[in-house]
């Protein structure tokens, strides 16, 4: 918990960014450090680092970056809980200027019939047809699909409003692997491959999740 992210970033931001580009980077590092044992300063630090740069000095490109954020929060509290993801939510929520903050609720217009086919579509289009055979060993249990489907697709990772549907699928890959979760790691990495990042990138992305977890003393599998 005393590691020091703001060394790590200043050391390896550069990098990152260069190689996934300044809007991806640090969804991958923010999403590793929350789900790992960084999450009650990642958010924090990473905000910071990024308002000194020259492209956040207007406030409207600060509140665009505090949306970005907010949405990286909802969508970790369904990937890896709620306390993790609201401890970086509170990070990073202390170092939001007044003038910066943007109060909207994203979820406000939340209507479960539009939401769900959202949600089946977008799970349809990371998945194609990989998901049949897991919830076929669970037909006896409905409440899984909905939980899986109707609530974490369609409360959270579907909403595509802040993030883009790839944007969600970074989160949720760098998420799953710092987890060390082989199964779920493994087919959102088909589903970043099926929305059509290059393999490449896909690989440097797990690079960089690697780098983090190594920075937090994490062992993670080879996906």
């Amino acid at each position: 918990m005393g590691r020091d992210v703001g060394k790590f970033l200043e050391e390896h931001g550069p990098t990152l960014e260069e190689s996934l580009g300044k809007d991806v980077w640090y969804l991958v590092v923010l999403s590793a450090l929350t789900t790992g044992n960084c999450y009650s300063t990642a958010g924090g630090e990473i905000y910071e680092y990024l308002t000194r740069k020259p492209e956040y000095a207007a406030t409207a490109q600060r509140r665009a970056l505090v949306r970005r954020f907010c949405e990286t929060m909802m969508k970790l509290v369904v990937l890896t809980g709620i306390p993790k993801s609201l401890q970086m939510g509170f990070s990073w929520s202390q170092k939001v200027a007044d003038e910066d903050n943007d109060v909207s609720f994203t979820r406000r217009g939340w209507a479960p019939e539009q939401t769900i086919a959202r949600a089946n579509a977008f799970a349809k289009r990371v998945h194609q047809d990989r998901l049949d055979p897991l919830f076929k060993k669970m037909e006896a249990y409905p409440d899984a699909r909905f939980a899986y489907i109707d609530v974490a697709y369609g409360l959270f990772l579907s909403d595509d409003a802040t993030l883009s549907n790839t944007e969600t699928e970074i989160i949720t890959v760098s998420s799953y692997v710092t987890q060390g979760t082989v199964v779920e790691a493994t087919l959102h990495k088909k589903g970043l491959l099926g929305l059509g990042v290059e393999e490449q990138m896909v690989e440097r992305i797990l690079s960089a999740v690697a780098m983090t977890a190594e920075f937090m003393g994490i062992t993670i599998p080879t996906v």
